[in-house]
Parts: structure tokens; sequence; C-alpha cells
């Protein structure tokens, strides 16, 4: 898979200065009926992940109605003092913060996290990313315009294309669910071992999939340590492909509206 690398001075320069512009005339304001959820473990919140991607979440054109942080391995005394700060690093977003003491797979602290979500639209994402600050609201307006929709997915940064940052939900090139089934079907473009495809500009991320809810009142991440988001996104299309309205039900934005720095480069050494 391919990646962006990108300093955090540059992510940090950036969202400050489309920060700026949302608060301009034209520009959305009020908060999106999304729940962000979000699987994540005491390192997320060590190694200052967690933090950085609720920068990108205050930095969003539309803010989400809330983020559910579902963590796990941390003590009850550690669980306030994370509970405490990431809230004011969230704020004036909502932070849901739900926890265990034990170890947790990225499929159970998922599952944990969606039963908190209380948003139409459920949104993943992984702790250790970042979001393009447009993200939310053209998620947003995509089950807006189409209430047909349950499962929406998009593209993840690669070093040959940075990030677009003026984007608008009619300039994306998108693929309807008819044509999404039908690379499915041909390319497996949705396995595990098949991150990108020949009709594709971008990498597909799995994991940051976004629901409607009805979805996941019937479809669970497994246990698995990987490939749970995969298996995930292939059950809930599979069954999407096979009903009669398959052409209205699934989108794919062949953008990237996530970014991803592997922890050798956020923490500076070498990749």
């Amino acid at each position: 898979m391919a990646f962006f690398f990108i300093s955090l001075f540059s992510i940090s320069f950036t969202f400050k200065s489309l920060d700026s512009a949302a608060s301009s005339p034209g520009v959305l304001t009020s908060l999106a009926n999304v729940s962000v959820c979000v699987p994540a473990i005491a390192a997320d919140y060590e190694d200052g992940d967690l933090v950085r991607l609720l920068s990108s979440v205050k930095m969003q054109f539309l803010k989400p109605k809330e983020v559910v942080v579902a963590l796990s391995g941390v003590s009850e005394l550690h669980a306030k003092e994370i509970r405490r700060e990431l809230s004011l690093q969230a704020a004036p977003v909502r932070l849901i913060l739900t926890t265990v003491s034990v170890a947790r797979s990225p499929g159970q602290n998922r599952n944990r996290a969606m039963k908190y979500a209380s948003g139409d639209v459920i949104t993943f994402f992984d702790a250790d990313d970042v979001m393009h600050p447009r993200r939310i609201s053209v998620i947003s307006e995509a089950f807006a315009v189409n209430p047909a929709l349950k499962l929406v997915l998009h593209g993840l940064t690669s070093p040959k294309r940075p990030w677009r940052q003026v984007v608008t939900y009619d300039s994306i090139r998108k693929w309807g669910g008819g044509k999404l089934c039908e690379m499915e079907r041909h390319t497996r473009i949705l396995g595990q071992e098949w991150m990108s495809s020949k009709y594709l500009q971008f990498d597909i991320t799995h994991g940051h999939s976004s629901i409607h809810r009805t979805v996941a009142e019937k479809y669970k991440f497994t246990d698995a340590m990987t490939g749970e988001d995969c298996k995930f996104v292939r059950s809930v299309l599979w069954d999407l492909c096979a009903s009669p309205n398959r052409r209205h039900s699934s989108l794919l934005f062949d953008f990237p509206f996530s970014q991803y720095t592997p922890r050798e480069t956020r923490h500076g050494k070498a990749p």
C-alpha cells in the first residue's frame, strides 16, 4: 500500500489554515449527524496519535456529532486521566470514551464503539490516521442526498498524490453501487490482498468505512487481530450487491479522505 509521508508541522499548518477559512461566510459550521468510531489501544494515546487525530476532527468544515473512542488495555485510574485530556482536545466536539483494562482486538474495539454511537451515520477511523478537512461534510452529504445509501468507502493518500484541499461532494470522482459491485466481482478489489485496482486512482481503505446505523444493527466485526475491517466491508457489500437496490446502496469516493503516517516517521525516525 502506498502512503503519504507528511510531517506533523505541515499537517498542523494545513489544518490551521483551513480552520481559519471555516469561519468564513458560506462554510458549513453546524454539526453533522455522524458518529466517528475509533478503535484504540494505550499506545495510541501514549504516542500522541489520538490527540493528533482529534486535532484533525476539530478542523473539519462540518464537525461530527461525536467521537467515540473504544480504548483497551488501560487501568481505571489511567482512563480518568485520558478521558479528561481527550475531552479537552476534542472540544467543542463531544467525546465518548469507553475503556476496558484488558487487551482487545481491533474488531472488538470497533464493535464496542458502535454500541455507544448515536448518529444516523457511523464512520470508522483508525487512531493513528488523520482526516481530510472535508471528510465529514462530504460523507454527510452523500447520505443526505441518497436515502438508500448504506455504505461509503474512500481512498487513502499516496506519496504521488498529495491532498487537494478544496473539494466538494460534486467535484469528487465517484463510483456508484452498480459499478462497485461489478468491480468487486471481477477484480476482488475489497479483498485483503487487493487494496488497489486498475479502475481506481487511489487505494481503498477498509478501516475508514462509513455506514448507515441500520447496518450496525445487522453486522459486526470479527475478533481477528488483522483484516477485520476488510471482512466487515466485504460482508456488507456482498449483501448490498445481491439486493435489488444495489445501484444506490453503496458508494466509493475515488479520493483520499484519509492520511496515514507510519509510526517511525511520526516519531522522527527514518522510514
